[in-house]
């Protein structure tokens, strides 16, 4: 897969959503995206986006809702 599909393809998958959360909820999720970028430092691995770390804290929870279903 080239560049190009591969971005247009993540143009496909990729949804950008808008919303309103507690502030206490946002200075948490900034704390895990904190700990993510250091942790990424300190295993010399590529420095996650705010994107992906929000992302994988929503997949998280959705899988620990699930799971106690």
């Amino acid at each position: 897969m080239s560049l190009a599909e591969e971005e247009k393809a993540q143009l496909q998958t990729k949804i950008k959503i808008e919303g309103t959360i507690d502030r206490h909820v946002f200075e948490s999720i900034k704390e895990v995206y904190e700990a993510e970028k250091k942790e990424a430092e300190a295993e010399d691995k590529p420095e996650p986006s705010f994107s992906q770390v929000l992302e994988m804290i929503l997949r998280k929870g959705i899988k620990a809702y699930k799971s106690k279903k």
